[in-house]
């Protein structure tokens, strides 16, 4: 099997990078730079979705669809975080200005959501990405919004974490097909 290609996909986590909405794609073997903040640990599976239906069309002559459209698309990647600094609670449900310091020694995190969502760029990179072998892949979204609900829980044997969405929201500043976001990934 080890002569195969492409290999099998490979398991593991991806790990998560925000930048202000606007920052370019990072080279995709490259470490992000000074721009990027890494969002810290999650827990469990990271799922990448597209949810949207087609729209068949029928008519009388035929039995099955004649004709197909995708009327709506909202790609998507969950994740739960547990690396929950405020900063990092702030950057997914809030924003990271809503964090302050009003001593030396203490930081603030204000519980009121605002209206409008913050926008950023996420990075979503790992050779998990790949389906070409143990090799660097990245899923790039230039623009969208975090969703997600400050549901904390504590106890004796619980591990605290918020689970959260980004969705991608179409940047008109990019090619047709790369609206949404993309995949890219090293093939050797």
């Amino acid at each position: 099997m080890a002569g195969n290609t492409p290999f099998e996909q490979l398991v593991g986590p991806l790990t998560f990078y925000l930048a202000t909405y606007g920052t370019a794609e990072p080279a995709v073997e490259s470490t992000p730079g000074a721009s990027w903040v890494e969002l810290g640990c999650t827990e469990g599976d990271q799922t990448y979705d597209e949810s949207g239906e087609l729209t068949k069309f029928y008519d009388n002559c035929h039995i099955g669809p004649v004709k197909t459209v995708l009327g709506q698309q909202d790609p998507m990647i969950t994740m739960t975080l547990v690396g929950l600094t405020l900063e990092n609670i702030a950057r997914t449900i809030r924003t990271v200005g809503a964090v302050t310091a009003p001593t030396a020694t203490t930081k603030r995190l204000g519980l009121k959501r605002t209206a409008a969502q913050t926008e950023y760029a996420l990075l979503a990179k790992g050779a998990a990405a790949s389906p070409y072998g143990n090799l660097p892949g990245q899923f790039f979204f230039p623009r969208g919004v975090f969703d997600g609900k400050l549901a904390k829980t504590f106890g004796k044997t619980t591990r605290t974490a918020v689970a959260v969405t980004f969705h991608a929201l179409e940047d008109d500043l990019q090619a047709e097909l790369d609206r949404l976001g993309w995949l890219t990934v090293q093939t050797s």
